[in-house]
């Protein structure tokens, strides 16, 4: 049948029957093909999302629509010696690149999957992802999501727009390693436990770790960090749960924050396990002001990707039952929230901030993934770990 001869609007019917999936395996017919998809096909999206399962040894690429997500492609990656051949051989053009690979189709939805080998297993997937991203005219950046413990399994990528890490364990040196050699541009959030070097010591990370320097940070379990890590933070939005910081450790940040340090801070919450905060011993040593309408609004708007992330019994506090610091060389406002287990502060830059919708995706992390094993707050990829 000779699709491209029919008239747009059966072209179009034929589309919307595919999916996403047949229609990137028609788009590898012809260049012809290829760029009438490209012509026809409009829906509005956040995005892809490119997720690594190491234990598996599987990929996947999503398209993020802004109320679902499609699984575009699968990619395994196969070894000779141990995994039989019974896919079809073929050869992809990617622009001017050639990969060669294995294809198979799922028996029951026709989904493809495709097997690299060791020669192209690190280059294929981000060929294959810009290629989609050209396709159906979603950003480029890179949304990645993996739960490898070693960095060393993960494509030829070195610059990622949001880094989700999603695992049990994680060595605090490879972490390191993989900031130092990696750029995020907006948002990383960690989920594993990072393990020490020492079995008696917390700090596993550098004092300076360039995971300190990501503009928006999440850490779930951020009782591997020292105060010394915390107060080495270089970005604007950080949130560190299950920590071990101490009252003292509060103190010292907020004199440094008075002194003129952290100029980028917009917003910091800590949360605390085992002994709690004592809030009045904490702002007994600081100049408090009670909240003034006429001085602030009363609710702080975060505005980042990871605000869906953050467990609902922190996420908003009541701004307005907070307390007041400022900073007199700047006149900066900051406000402090302190609860027996969770420390906010928040920097006012705007005073008076806009209320925004809260239903778009505000940073592009991809708001629509698979439910989550860790986190029912917040939709996730789920991997087998």
């Amino acid at each position: 049948m000779k699709l491209l001869r029919f008239p747009q609007l059966v072209q179009v019917l034929v589309f919307q029957r595919l999916g996403l999936d047949g229609l990137f395996m028609l788009s590898l017919c012809s260049q012809k093909m290829r760029n009438q998809i490209k012509s026809t096909f409009r829906a509005k999206s956040t995005g892809l999302s490119m997720v690594l399962d190491s234990r598996r040894e599987e990929g996947y690429i999503y398209f993020e629509g802004l109320f679902d997500h499609f699984k575009v492609i699968t990619w395994i990656v196969e070894n000779p010696e141990t995994t039989p051949r019974e896919s079809s051989v073929l050869f992809l053009k990617f622009d001017t690149d050639m990969v060669s690979c294995g294809l198979s189709f799922d028996t029951d939805t026709g989904h493809p999957s495709f097997g690299f080998d060791e020669d192209n297993w690190k280059s294929a997937p981000i060929l294959m992802y810009n290629y989609i991203s050209d396709l159906f005219h979603t950003s480029s950046d890179i949304q990645f999501i993996t739960n490898t413990r070693s960095f060393e399994d993960l494509p030829n990528i070195k610059i990622f727009k949001n880094f989700y890490h999603e695992g049990l364990r994680l060595a605090g040196s490879k972490l390191d390693a993989f900031f130092e050699t990696h750029e995020i541009t907006n948002c990383a959030m960690i989920l594993p436990y990072i393990k020490t070097d020492d079995l008696f010591s917390r700090g596993s990370i550098k004092r300076r770790s360039s995971l300190l320097k990501v503009k928006h940070l999440l850490v779930y379990k951020a009782n591997f960090l020292v105060i010394n890590n915390i107060l080495s933070f270089r970005g604007s939005h950080a949130v560190f749960l299950e920590s071990y910081m101490k009252n003292n450790d509060i103190k010292k940040f907020l004199k440094l924050w008075l002194a003129g340090r952290f100029r980028r801070l917009d917003y910091l919450l800590i949360t605390k396990l085992y002994t709690p905060f004592d809030p009045e011993n904490i702002l007994f040593e600081f100049n408090t002001m009670p909240f003034d309408e006429s001085r602030r609004s009363a609710m702080y708007i975060n505005k980042t990707a990871m605000i869906d992330f953050i467990p609902a019994d922190c996420k908003q506090p009541d701004w307005s039952k907070g307390v007041d610091i400022e900073r007199e060389k700047d006149s900066m406002l900051a406000t402090i929230v302190l609860e027996r287990n969770q420390f906010h502060f928040c920097v006012w830059k705007d005073r008076f901030p806009k209320q925004i919708p809260t239903t778009p995706d505000y940073n592009g992390f991809p708001k629509r993934l698979r439910e989550g094993m860790y986190l029912p707050y917040r939709s996730i990829p789920q991997l087998r770990i």
